[in-house]
C-alpha cells in the first residue's frame, strides 16, 4: 500500500549499538536479520540518522510474503499512525507562531466542529483533540474513514451523531477522528490541507523529498 507521505525513516536508537564511540553496524545487521527471522517480517528498510549525517541505510527482504519485489532503501511504507506525530509537530509549530493557542475551544478555530455532547463541543480545546479523552473509547468512528471515501469535513461532520461510551476527559480512548479533526484546524487556520503544510513546514526544510 503506498502513501502520501513520500518518504520515512525507520529511527533505531539503542545503547547496545551506540554505548561506543564506532557503533558495531555488523552486530544490527545481524540483530535485524534474526529479529525478521523471529518475527516472520518479510521485508524492511531501517535507516539511522546520527546529527546531521545518515550513518547506517540497508533495505532488507521482500515487499510482502507473496511478493519477489525486493524492499529498496526507495520503498514506500504506509506510516498509520505515525503520521500523528507530524499532526502534533504541526500544532506546535502554529502555537509558536501565535496563530494558535493549545487552550483554543476548537469550534473558535472550526466552527463545524460538533459532537454528540454539547458540553464537549463546547469545551473540547486543541490540546484535548491530541490527548485521546474526547468520551469516545478507543478506535470508536474509525468506520467512518478506513475504506471509505469520506472527506476529513465529511468525516467530522458524521462523528457528531455517535454518542460517546465515556465522559469527556474521564478516560484514555485512541481517537483517530479527533487527529483528522486537529488536522482540519490546520487547514483553517493555515489555508493550507494537513498534507501541504507537512511538506512545506516539514518535510522541505528538512529535503525529505
Amino acid at each position: 500500500m503506498r502513501t502520501k507521505l513520500p518518504f520515512i525513516f525507520c529511527f533505531l536508537i539503542s545503547s547496545l549499538y551506540f554505548a561506543q564511540n564506532k557503533p558495531n553496524f555488523d552486530l544490527l545487521n545481524e540483530y535485524i536479520t534474526e529479529s525478521m527471522e523471529q518475527y516472520k517480517l518479510p521485508g524492511l528498510a531501517i535507516g539511522i540518522v546520527q546529527n546531521d549525517s545518515v550513518v547506517f541505510a540497508k533495505a532488507y527482504g521482500m515487499r510482502s510474503a507473496e511478493s519477489s519485489d525486493p524492499i529498496t532503501l526507495n520503498s514506500l511504507f504506509g506510516i498509520a499512525s505515525l503520521s500523528k506525530a507530524f499532526t502534533a509537530a504541526s500544532i506546535g509549530m502554529l502555537v509558536e507562531d501565535g496563530l494558535l493557542d493549545w487552550d483554543d475551544r476548537v469550534i473558535e478555530k472550526l466552527p463545524s466542529f460538533k459532537l454528540y455532547d454539547p458540553y464537549a463541543t463546547r469545551e473540547m480545546r486543541i490540546r484535548d483533540l491530541l490527548c485521546h479523552r474526547s468520551g469516545f473509547a478507543t478506535f470508536d468512528g474509525d468506520l467512518l474513514w478506513y475504506g471509505t471515501n469520506y472527506t476529513r469535513s465529511e468525516i467530522i461532520n458524521r462523528i457528531s451523531e455517535m454518542k460517546p461510551k465515556l465522559s469527556f476527559r474521564y478516560r484514555y480512548g485512541y481517537s483517530n477522528v479527533m487527529f483528522i479533526a486537529a488536522g482540519e484546524v490546520i487547514k483553517v487556520v493555515t489555508g493550507k490541507t494537513w498534507d501541504e503544510f507537512v511538506k512545506h513546514r516539514i518535510f522541505d526544510p528538512l529535503e525529505m523529498n
